[in-house]
C-alpha cells in the first residue's frame, strides 16, 4: 500500500477512483485502481482544492491544443506538493506537433518535480533531455477480475499486437504471423484501416472489453508484436501473463524481461522468422519459453512488484 494521496490528470471525462475488480480497465486505469487514487480531466484542475494531494501526475493527451493556455503546472502546484509528469505513447510523440507546441510541451514537462517513464530506454531518452529525476513506471496487470478464470484450450492461432499501420509496426507484425502457417488475429484498435479487410487471411476481433479481451487472449498459442515504439507494452505483458509466447520488440521493457530470447529488434524481420519456425517447431523451446513468461510476470508485473517500485521511487525523492 502506497500512504500517499495521488491523484492523476488526464483527457478522461470522469473525476473519482477505478475499483481494481473493474473489467475494464485499460492502461492507465490500473494505475489508477492499484494506487486507490483519484482522477481528474487535466481542464479541471481549478476545480479542486488547495493542498490537497501529495503527488499530482499528468498524462498530457495527444489532442492537447486546447490545453495550450490553461494554467496547468500553476493548478497543479496549488493543487499537489509533488508534481510529476507521465509519459503517454511515443517519447517522440511530442515533436509531431508545431514548434510553439513542440517547446510549449518540453517547457511543461522542465517545470514538474520528476517524470515517470515506460521503458529503460525511454528514461534514458528522457534523461538526456530534461533535468529532472526520470522513473520507470512498470506497466501492470491487475488480476482482480480475471480470478476464478482459466486459460482456455490453446487453439492454432497467432496473434499480432496491433492494426495495420507504422505506429504499432501491424504490417510486419503479420508478415512474420504468416510463418506460424494457421489462423492471424488482430484487435481492432483506433488506427485500424478499413482496408485491412482486403486480406483475406487477417481476422479481427471485435472490440471487447479488457476482461474478455483477455479470455479471448488465452486461446491464442503464438503472438507477434513488432511495434517500432516503446511504449507502455501491455499487450506483451497480457500475452505472458498466459504463457503464449510472443515475438517483440527488445526495446519494450514487458517484452524484454518477460519474453528475453524472442526479443529482437523490430526491422529484424528474418530473426523473427527464424523465431516463429523454432517456436513452431520446437516443443520444448515453446515450454520453456512460456514457462518463463509466467514466471516473469508474477516477479516483476504484478501488483507487488509495482507497489514495490513505488515506494523505492517515493523513498528516492524523500517524499
Amino acid at each position: 500500500m502506497i500512504n500517499r494521496k495521488i491523484v492523476f490528470y488526464s483527457e478522461g471525462n470522469f473525476v473519482g477512483k477505478k475499483d481494481k475488480t473493474n473489467v475494464n480497465l485499460r492502461m492507465p486505469e490500473v494505475w489508477y485502481a492499484a494506487l486507490d487514487a483519484m482522477h481528474c480531466p487535466i481542464s479541471s484542475i481549478h476545480t479542486l482544492d488547495s493542498n490537497s494531494y501529495d503527488i499530482g501526475i499528468i498524462i498530457v493527451p495527444k489532442q492537447l491544443h486546447h490545453l495550450v493556455n490553461y494554467p496547468i503546472v500553476n493548478e497543479m502546484r496549488r493543487v499537489c506538493k509533488h508534481v510529476a509528469f507521465q509519459q503517454e505513447g511515443a517519447s517522440w510523440i511530442f515533436q509531431d506537433y508545431e514548434v510553439d507546441i513542440q517547446i510549449w510541451f518540453y517547457t511543461l514537462m522542465l517545470s514538474m518535480d520528476f517524470g515517470l517513464c515506460h521503458n529503460e530506454c525511454d528514461k534514458k531518452y528522457y534523461q538526456s533531455i530534461l533535468d529532472i529525476p526520470i522513473f520507470v513506471h512498470p506497466s501492470l496487470l491487475l488480476e482482480d477480475p480475471l480470478q476464478g478464470l482459466q486459460k482456455r484450450d490453446t487453439t492454432n492461432k497467432t496473434i499480432i499486437g496491433g492494426n495495420l499501420v507504422r505506429y504499432y509496426g501491424g504490417f510486419n507484425s503479420y508478415i512474420v504471423a504468416r510463418d506460424f502457417d494457421n489462423e492471424i488475429w488482430a484487435p481492432s484498435m483506433g488506427r485500424k484501416k478499413d482496408t485491412e479487410s482486403l486480406l483475406s487471411d487477417l481476422n479481427h476481433l471485435p472490440w471487447l472489453n479488457w476482461r474478455d479481451w483477455m479470455i479471448t487472449l488465452s486461446e491464442m498459442k503464438y503472438a507477434v508484436h513488432l511495434n517500432p515504439n516503446t511504449i507502455a507494452g501491455s499487450f506483451n505483458n497480457n500475452c505472458a501473463y498466459w504463457g503464449i509466447p510472443c515475438i517483440g520488440n527488445i526495446q519494450c521493457d514487458t517484452q524484454r524481461i518477460n519474453f528475453p530470447e524472442l526479443s529482437i529488434y523490430p526491422e529484424d524481420i528474418n530473426t523473427a522468422k527464424q523465431l516463429a519456425h523454432r517456436l513452431s517447431t520446437d516443443s520444448d523451446f515453446y515450454n520453456e519459453c512460456s514457462v518463463y513468461a509466467r514466471k516473469s510476470f508474477n516477479e516483476n508485473f504484478s501488483i507487488t512488484p509495482y507497489l514495490n517500485v513505488w515506494n523505492e521511487i517515493l523513498i528516492q525523492l524523500n517524499i
